[in-house]
């Protein structure tokens, strides 16, 4: 965006109109990159591994609170919304604008999307275990409850069903 002179405070719909439906038109860059957008979850059941799918529902979600007054983390919707920016702004995807602009000149070996020539490379992703399960207690009850809006932002769009989902050469070439 500061390549292109593009101010965090313009609207998402001066790069992305269809974005704009079901309430979303006031909507800015910044409420996005803050997490104040109020899309972490999706109404409509879609897979993560469909991006066109995922975009289209991103465009029909109404925000789950009002613009500037709500947070909250986006953990499946965000990487959607940034990619889709990217494209918008560069034609190409995040992981290919990541790869070019930042990978490749610093010589890096991260990935977003790992091409299939390095999926024999991929290390085993195991849970990670609480270190104090009280501190943790809320979220987890929360996370437990189908109608709380943690346990839809952490399961839409669906696809990866936990820490074993993300062993799986889909999710790792997704991106």
């Amino acid at each position: 965006m500061d390549e292109q002179g593009l101010s965090l405070d313009i609207k998402v719909v001066e790069i992305w109109p269809e974005f704009g439906r079901s309430e979303k038109e006031n909507i800015s860059f910044k409420d996005v990159l803050t997490h104040g957008a109020g899309i972490p979850a999706l109404n409509e059941q879609v897979s993560v591994f469909n991006y066109n799918e995922v975009i289209k529902a991103i465009e029909m979600q109404a925000p789950l609170w009002e613009i500037g007054v709500g947070h909250g983390y986006h953990p499946r919707t965000f990487g959607f919304l940034l990619d889709e920016f990217v494209r918008r702004l560069e034609g190409i995807s995040l992981g290919r604008y990541f790869n070019e602009t930042f990978a490749v000149p610093m010589g890096l070996e991260f990935w977003i999307g790992l091409p299939q020539e390095y999926h024999s490379r991929v290390a085993t992703l195991y849970p990670g275990k609480m270190s104090n399960p009280d501190d943790e207690e809320a979220f987890y009850k929360a996370f437990m409850d189908s109608e709380s809006l943690t346990r839809k932002a952490f399961g839409s769009p669906a696809g990866l069903g936990g820490v074993s989902g993300m062993n799986s050469p889909d999710s790792w070439s997704a991106g």
